[in-house]
């Protein structure tokens, strides 16, 4: 960034009302103690003194800055000033092959040449330590909230396996979905192809491919000698839970249910779990001929249930949270959350985390269905995952967040590149904690204060949750599976910073 930063006088420029100060202010202060460069007029008061504003400040915004951040409010378009500075900022956009001016909105209001098909942030969901984040990302400064005195974390185990990675040979149908399950032995995957993959845990090497299924097949899960997983009928063949041999990929094993599914079952106890896309919830012995039971309780399950001791809960497409006992599947209360539900829930130490499409966080306590608390968001979550009293949780506005089970307060945030999608849960493991983005990035993060470790870049974007097991973390690309060290990254990716 050299050359390119020395050009400029500032790194950024603000542009705002003087209603928003006091937010404005807490950005400029953070980012000024990172290093930034930047024209907050406050800071400039000497600067500024005896100088023609008009032409200076048109200097700033047309000629001084890398980037300008615009602060949208009622309040902006009404002010004189605000207005010389926009058309300034215009002027050199104008001239500009890349972005210069960055939206950033208090409100709605309409400003003039600013296009509504512009790319901004929605300040109402974003704190202005987050907007900090945002913007040294955009500069290319990497940051991390976390604290600065740094603890060890344990180290991932040693692993005796070398990285690997696996193509299915299909360039255009060969696409991983979803998770891999792992063994000691082995690393089972799911292609878009309708097949299940078997792969040597230590290799990488192919040992067995199944069948081709007549329709798409959810990600596969173990148990014993098992690999299980869901498939929704298609027009002559019926749906249901396959169990397949894990020596050579055989089935062995069905429960028809025809019904669409749309996901992966749930395993707990000797039971499998299975929600249908019509809103019925089915209850499966592993390996038994017959349904334990079977209960409609919601309109479409586009997420699996989650277990916590007796009792089983599941989040609905019309944004209602159910529980069911285990046992009889009689349903014991439901939740109504503001929008749809397409994350898998997650729940521990009697609380349950549900994340609502576009409407934000909840925690509901798990034994009453009375809300703890809410974080409310407009941004796209991914699954939820607790640990140790703690929920981690990423989301599509490029940060992890690790939250207090208690009471939803922040513990620390680190930005990562990318984003994630709704199936990009974090994984926790030997007080790490790992996680992939839609850009293809594994980042390996302490869990203690958030501090980076190390990250990786894959050949393509990862939109599912990574696998740690045998001291190796296994993720699916949408061009493979990888296998790399957990403790160093290494492995048949490109190194990051």
């Amino acid at each position: 960034m050299g050359a390119k930063r020395d050009a400029y006088e500032y790194d950024v420029c603000f542009s705002f009302a003087g209603e928003q100060r006091p937010y404005v202010r807490e950005v400029a202060d953070g980012l000024t103690k990172m290093g930034v460069r930047v024209f907050y007029d406050t800071d400039e008061t000497a600067e500024l003194w005896g100088k023609d504003l008009y032409e200076h400040l048109d200097h700033i915004y047309r000629e001084a800055s890398r980037y300008c951040v615009i602060f949208v409010s009622t309040e902006y378009r009404k002010k004189i000033w605000t207005n010389h500075e926009r058309k300034s900022a215009q002027a050199r956009a104008i001239r500009e092959v890349s972005e210069y001016i960055l939206p950033a909105r208090f409100d709605d209001t309409k400003i003039p040449g600013l296009r509504e098909t512009m790319g901004f942030i929605d300040l109402r969901s974003t704190t202005p330590d987050e907007l900090k984040g945002l913007i040294l990302k955009k500069l290319g400064k990497p940051i991390s909230r976390a604290p600065i005195a740094r603890t060890k974390a344990s180290p991932a185990p040693k692993s005796k396996y070398k990285p690997w990675g696996f193509r299915t040979g299909n360039t255009m149908w060969g696409t991983i979905l979803g998770s891999p399950a792992a063994t000691d032995e082995s690393v089972y995957v799911a292609s878009r192809d309708n097949r299940v993959y078997a792969l040597d845990a230590a290799t990488g090497r192919l040992r067995w491919s199944s069948q081709r299924w007549p329709s798409q097949i959810s990600p596969p899960i173990t148990l014993r000698d098992m690999v299980y997983m869901s498939l929704s009928p298609a027009r002559w063949k019926s749906g249901g839970i396959f169990g397949l041999s894990m020596s050579n990929g055989m089935v062995t094993w069905t429960h028809e249910i025809n019904v669409p599914i749309e996901t992966s079952p749930e395993l707990a106890g000797n039971a499998l779990y299975v929600t249908g896309s019509n809103g019925t919830v089915f209850a499966i012995g592993a390996g038994a001929k017959r349904c334990r039971w079977k209960q409609q309780v919601g309109n479409r399950f586009l997420s699996p249930p989650k277990v916590l001791g007796k009792r089983l809960y599941v989040g609905s497409e019309n944004g209602i949270i159910h529980a069911l006992e285990t046992s009889k599947g009689r349903e014991l209360w439901r939740y109504k959350t503001n929008g749809s539900i397409r994350s898998p829930l997650a729940a521990a130490n009697g609380v349950v985390i549900a994340v609502s499409m576009s409407d934000g966080i909840y925690a509901i306590d798990a034994e009453s269905g009375e809300l703890h608390w809410r974080i409310k968001s407009f941004g796209t979550f991914c699954s939820p995952t607790i640990h140790d009293g703690v929920c981690y949780i990423a989301n599509d506005r490029e940060y992890v967040h690790a939250v207090d089970l208690v009471d939803g307060n922040s513990r620390w945030i680190y930005p990562v590149h990318g984003g994630v999608g709704p199936l990009n849960a974090p994984t926790v493991s030997n007080d790490m904690l790992y996680v992939g983005t839609m850009a293809g990035y594994v980042y390996a993060l302490r869990l203690e204060d958030g501090g980076w470790e190390w990250s990786r870049k894959a050949r393509s974007q990862i939109s599912s949750k990574v696998t740690v097991a045998n001291g190796m973390i296994y993720l699916c690309s949408s061009d493979g599976v990888y296998a790399i060290n957990a403790e160093t990254g290494m492995g048949g990716l490109r190194q990051t910073s």
